[in-house]
């Protein structure tokens, strides 16, 4: 028999950093830690501490290193490729040079005054060797199982220039192929509003600015939404409101608009019934049958119906897809019947809380009453100013719409819904940007509110109406166009010492 080769243990480096404190007689002494994979950054006080003290193997219990190879000498590539990228004449230059980009990891779309396009998957990706969805997870460090073989860089990246569908549409959905050869990860949403932006294009003959600014602020959920209604095309309720409100959603025409009343029964059965599902597979899964200990497991990993990564990182995004890949899907951990019996219960629920909240007229139930905008100044409690600094309003979408609004899915200590979109827990566009390289001069833009975090300023909230409207001020980018809306003009004169 072979003897197996005996591994050497590698150096953990850890570094003393002394640090003075304004207004403390005593520095404040901070240990840091890194390995060859990359720097610690768990806080796992006691075992780093008795791992530096040489306590033994015994005592040093785990730790997580960042595998940060991106963040190391490479980085003077990106000021090269940087430089590239602005002396780039057409797009075809541009794209190739973004390629060489190390990092972040973004999806580039580019366009030039000649009418070319092209798009490029910009940042080093690396090829790893551990099964899809276990990335999500800390893996162990010490065997050499889950090191990387490289990097995928250059032209190995998803690119195109002038495509034949004569568009490229990103919105964080997956835009390799099936057959592209490598696993570039699987925190991806679902395409929902991918689809409808193509929809959306496949409108127009010629498309204009303003109908770029319509695609930005579409709230169609043809594909995510009307998928779910169609669950209750059939069910039968022995209550009188429940029937009604069932028969309004399966009219609703898919707009989450912020007039719409079916976008609300239909965004509240859901969220009842994402929490009745989740605890109806999370339960069936608990177990002790090996086969349910293996569909937890894929869950956890993201491989079955959902990751617990992917719930935390990217649950308002993704969270749609796979309940519909859920309620589409036979699976005997949960039963079709079982499902629809949940989703009945969902139904019931939803619009009891919905005549709690808002009535027995379901006129009322408009979408925009029920997902509001809330944008509060973190001063505003303090300064009791709320209604001076706070600023409030209806949005329209959720998060399957080109017009994205996210908000916390999960049900609130009350077992209710809570649809607004807060710091906390939600986000909208933060600006909105219309290109136009062939007349840069029209090109259009808006930021969510205004400019200003001063609330004196009339720039604080001045451009909240077009935002409302999906609608773009004028930017100015040629002399001539600077020149004519100039209001004020600040001189710089340097001073001779």
């Amino acid at each position: 028999k072979k003897k197996k080769k005996k591994k050497k243990k590698k150096k953990m480096d850890v570094y003393e950093h002394v640090i003075k404190v304004k207004g403390r007689s005593e520095a404040v002494t901070f240990h840091s830690a890194s390995t060859h994979r990359g720097p610690i950054i768990s806080r796992l006080d006691g075992e780093l501490r008795r791992g530096i003290e040489g306590v033994g193997e015994a005592g040093r219990g785990y730790e997580i290193s960042f595998a940060a190879r991106h963040l190391h000498a490479d980085l003077y590539k990106n000021l090269t490729a940087f430089l590239g990228i602005l002396r780039s004449e057409n797009c075809g230059a541009a794209r190739k040079n973004f390629s060489q980009l190390i990092s972040p990891s973004l999806n580039i779309c580019m366009a030039d005054a000649s009418g070319n396009i092209a798009y490029q998957t910009a940042g080093e990706i690396p090829r790893r060797t551990t099964p899809p969805g276990s990335e999500t997870l800390p893996l162990p460090g010490w065997t050499g199982e889950a090191s990387w073989r490289g990097m995928v860089r250059g032209d190995d990246l998803p690119c195109a220039l002038n495509p034949k569908e004569g568009r490229v549409v990103t919105a964080n959905h997956k835009i390799m192929s099936s057959d592209y050869p490598h696993y570039l990860g699987d925190l991806w949403q679902d395409g929902f509003r991918a689809k409808t932006i193509h929809r959306c294009l496949d409108r127009y003959t010629k498309v204009t600015v303003n109908d770029c600014q319509d695609v930005q602020g579409c709230s169609e959920s043809l594909d995510a939404g009307l998928e779910f209604v169609s669950h209750f095309k059939d069910m039968k309720f022995k209550d009188a409101a429940v029937r009604n409100a069932i028969k309004l959603m399966n009219r609703w025409d898919g707009n989450l608009s912020i007039d719409s009343v079916g976008a609300s029964i239909y965004k509240t059965i859901y969220g009842f019934s994402v929490k009745l599902l989740f605890e109806a597979f999370l339960s069936a899964s608990s177990s002790d049958r090996p086969e349910d200990k293996t569909f937890f497991e894929n869950t956890l990993r993201g491989l079955g119906f959902s990751s617990m990564q992917k719930a935390f990182s990217e649950c308002k995004s993704i969270i749609t897809g796979n309940v519909l890949r859920l309620l589409r899907t036979e699976d005997e951990t949960v039963p079709n019947p079982v499902k629809r019996k949940l989703l009945e219960d969902a139904a019931v629920a939803a619009v009891a809380y919905l005549r709690k909240a808002y009535g027995n007229d379901m006129k009322q139930w408009r979408w925009g009453k029920l997902h509001k905008l809330k944008l509060h100044h973190p001063l505003a409690a303090m300064l009791h100013m709320g209604d001076r600094l706070n600023i409030e309003f209806e949005h329209p979408g959720d998060t399957t719409t080109p017009n994205q609004a996210t908000y916390d899915i999960s049900l609130n200590a009350d077992g209710e819904p809570c649809f607004d979109i807060v710091k906390s827990s939600g986000a909208v566009a933060a600006c909105r940007v219309v290109f136009v390289p062939s007349n840069w001069d029209a090109s259009k833009s808006c930021v969510t509110v205004g400019q200003s975090g001063k609330y004196l300023s009339r720039h604080y909230g001045d451009q909240q109406r077009l935002f409302e409207r999906n609608r773009g001020k004028p930017m100015a980018w040629t002399r001539a166009k600077v020149e004519k809306t100039c209001i004020f003009k600040a001189n710089l004169i340097a001073k001779r010492a």
